[in-house]
C-alpha cells in the first residue's frame, strides 16, 4: 500500500511539474502575429473600378475623348464636312443664291460642336451597356469603361446629365429637331437592342442616323436665315441613306470576335466572311457609278472619275485584302470615298466655287488677288477635263 501511494504521489508530482513547465512555455514564447485581413471588394459595379476618377479637367478630358476617339473618322469629320459642302452648295442645294467662303467657314466651330454633341450622347449610351462592354473587352479594352476610367454606373449618371444640355445647346446652334431624333434613334439601337436584334435593322437604324447627321449639320451650316431645299431633303440625303444602308457592314468585318463574344448577329457572323464582303463591294462599285450620274456628271470628268477610282480601291481591298488589321485599313477608306461622294456637288457647278471664293479674303488683295483669282480660274479649267 505504501508503495502504490508514493507511485501515485510521484505521478502526480510529474504531472504537476508538467504542467508548470507547459504554462511556462506559454508565457514566455511569443504568440504569432494575427493573419492580415483580406480586403472585402463590394461586388457593386459602382465601386469595382480599379482607377478612380481624378479631380482634374485634363482626365475627365481625355475619358471623353476615349468614348469618341473610334468615331471621328467615320463620324465626326465626314458629316461635319457634309454640312460645310452643302452650305456651299448653294442654290443647289439651299435657298442662299450666293454664299461666301468666309461666312461658311465661321459655322465650321459651330458644325464640329453639334456634330460632337450628337456623337458623344450616343457613344456613352453605347458603350455602357454590359453587352458592349464585353464586345469592347475584347476588340477595344482602351476604351473608358474596360480600361476602368469609370463604372457603368458613372456612364450612366454623365449620360443623364448629358442629355438636357446636348438639347439646350443644340436649340442654340440649331438642328435641335435632328438632335431629338438622334436621341430617339439611339435609345432603339442601344436600350431596345436594335443593332443585336438583326443585321438588317442595324443597319437601317444607322442609314437613319447618317441622314439625320446629314439634315443637322446642313442646317447649322446653313444658317437661320437659310433653309435647305427639296433636293436636299428629298433626293440626295435619302441617296446618301442609301449608300451606308448598302455598305456600312464594312465596320463589322474587323469586330466579328468581340461581335461573336456578345451574341450580335451582324451579316458577316450570319452569312460568313466570303458572302459579307461580295454584299460590301458590289454595292460599292453601283453606288460609286448611281452617285456621279445622280449629278449629271461628266463621264471624262474628275467628279466621275474620283469616285469610280476610290470605289475601285474600297472593293478591291474588300475581296483581297483579308485580316482583322487589313479590314481597319479599309473601313478608313470606306470613310474617305464617302467623303468623295459628299463632295460631288461642288463637281456639278462650278461657279458655285467660284462665287464662294469671291467673298474670301486672300481673293481681294490687289494684284495678289489676280494672280490667285488666276491660279483659282486655271484649276476650276483642270476640273472640268
Amino acid at each position: 500500500m505504501e508503495k502504490e501511494e508514493d507511485h501515485q504521489a510521484l505521478a502526480e508530482l510529474v504531472q504537476a511539474m508538467n504542467i508548470e513547465q507547459s504554462m511556462h512555455v506559454s508565457l514566455t514564447t511569443p504568440l504569432p502575429p494575427p493573419p492580415f485581413p483580406k480586403k472585402v471588394v463590394p461586388t457593386n459595379s459602382s465601386h469595382t473600378q480599379a482607377k478612380p476618377i481624378l479631380p482634374y479637367p485634363l482626365h475627365h478630358l481625355h475619358t471623353l475623348w476615349l468614348f469618341t476617339v473610334n468615331d471621328i473618322k467615320s463620324i465626326l469629320i465626314p458629316q461635319s464636312a457634309f454640312g460645310i459642302i452643302t452650305a456651299l452648295s448653294g442654290p443647289l442645294l439651299t435657298t442662299n443664291p450666293s454664299p461666301s467662303l468666309s461666312a461658311v467657314l465661321s459655322t465650321l466651330p459651330r458644325v464640329l460642336l453639334w456634330t460632337y454633341l450628337n456623337l458623344l450622347t450616343f457613344d456613352i449610351s453605347n458603350q455602357r451597356l454590359p453587352t458592349s462592354l464585353v464586345e469592347d473587352s475584347v476588340n477595344k479594352p482602351w476604351r473608358a469603361l474596360p480600361s476602368k476610367r469609370l463604372s457603368m454606373a458613372q456612364a450612366r449618371r454623365l449620360l443623364c446629365f448629358l442629355i438636357p444640355c446636348v438639347i439646350a445647346t443644340t436649340f442654340w446652334l440649331g438642328g435641335c429637331l435632328e438632335t431629338l431624333v438622334m436621341m430617339s434613334l439611339t435609345w432603339m439601337y442601344n436600350d431596345l437592342h436594335g443593332a443585336d436584334e438583326h443585321y438588317a435593322i442595324r443597319n437601317l437604324i444607322n442609314a437613319a442616323g447618317f441622314m439625320t447627321y446629314n439634315y443637322g449639320t446642313s442646317r447649322v451650316a446653313v444658317g437661320q436665315g437659310h433653309a435647305l431645299n427639296s433636293v436636299l431633303e428629298y433626293q440626295w440625303v435619302p441617296m446618301v441613306g442609301g449608300v451606308v444602308l448598302t455598305t456600312l457592314q464594312m465596320q463589322d468585318m474587323s469586330d466579328q470576335k468581340g461581335d461573336a463574344e456578345r451574341g450580335r448577329g451582324t451579316l458577316p457572323l450570319v452569312w460568313g466572311d466570303g458572302v459579307a464582303r461580295w454584299s460590301i463591294a458590289v454595292p460599292v462599285m453601283i453606288w460609286s457609278l448611281v452617285c456621279p450620274a445622280f449629278w449629271q456628271l461628266g463621264l471624262l470628268s474628275l467628279g466621275f472619275a474620283l469616285p469610280v477610282m476610290v470605289g475601285g480601291v474600297l472593293a478591291g481591298r474588300v475581296l483581297l485584302l483579308r485580316g482583322v488589321e487589313n479590314d481597319k485599313a479599309t473601313w478608313k477608306v470606306w470613310c474617305g470615298w464617302m467623303m468623295v461622294l459628299y463632295a460631288l456637288p461642288l463637281f456639278k457647278d462650278h461657279s458655285v466655287v467660284s462665287r464662294a471664293l469671291d467673298g474670301f479674303a486672300p481673293f481681294q488683295l490687289g494684284s495678289l488677288g489676280v494672280v490667285t483669282r488666276s491660279a483659282h480660274s486655271l484649276g476650276i479649267n483642270v476640273l472640268s477635263l
